[in-house]
């Protein structure tokens, strides 16, 4: 059992967010990456975070939902049965809820019954949902959370590469400036404001320059 568990893989933290969400543990992402900044939370020689070892993590350093008691009595036989969520599959509909969300698609879970038994999504082999076959789905058959028209899908794909080469570029001055402490969170709002709005009239004014070259 040990051994099985080992196996069992989280790829980055944000996969830390969601399996510890999905089983019922309070958590944030700004709570995540302090605890890993302090050593509390590590990955692995590889690079990779251990299933074992984030819910050895949890129980030390987090507090529970409120949960039902029959919730907690089914993780627990999660772990036994092997039915956790890992780096390309997830064990249920939840999970792949979450991911989903994650990612900027609309999927409510009605909707994602209804495909189910539609069968625009299915399980594997091994009765789990695959994160490829997921994406193939929702690129077929789901919006982004923020289509509004048609031509608005673009741009949300857009705006997504833009932020996170923006998130990238400016990742040094953000940390620098909130030095792991929570309270500066509407300072730091403020100022990923400004920075956003430089940040992008700039880039605009450069691809602009380009295109006329």
């Amino acid at each position: 059992m040990n051994e099985e568990k080992t196996r069992a893989i989280i790829m980055d933290a944000k996969g830390v967010i969601t399996h510890l969400t999905f089983q019922g543990w309070r958590v944030s992402s700004t709570s995540i990456y302090r605890h890993i900044k302090e050593g509390r939370l590590r990955h692995n020689k590889e690079g990779v975070f251990e299933v074992h070892a984030v819910d050895l993590y949890a129980k030390r350093n987090l507090k529970r939902l409120n949960l039902p008691t029959n919730n907690k009595k089914a993780e627990t036989n999660d772990h036994e049965a092997g039915l956790i969520d890992t780096e390309n599959s997830f064990a249920d509909i939840k999970g792949v809820g979450l991911y989903l969300a994650s990612r900027g698609w609309l999927a409510p879970r009605i909707t994602l019954y209804r495909h189910i038994k539609e069968r625009k999504i299915k399980r594997n082999f091994a009765d789990r949902f695959d994160i490829i076959a997921i994406e193939k789905y929702a690129r077929k058959y789901l919006k982004c959370l923020d289509v509004i028209n048609s031509s608005s899908d673009d741009m949300a794909r857009l705006f997504q590469t833009a932020i996170e080469k923006f998130l990238r570029d400016r990742a040094a001055g953000i940390i620098t400036f909130l030095s792991g402490d929570t309270s500066k969170a509407e300072e730091l709002k403020t100022f990923l404001a400004d920075e956003s709005r430089k940040y992008f009239k700039l880039q605009y004014a450069q691809e602009q320059g380009a295109t006329n070259e």
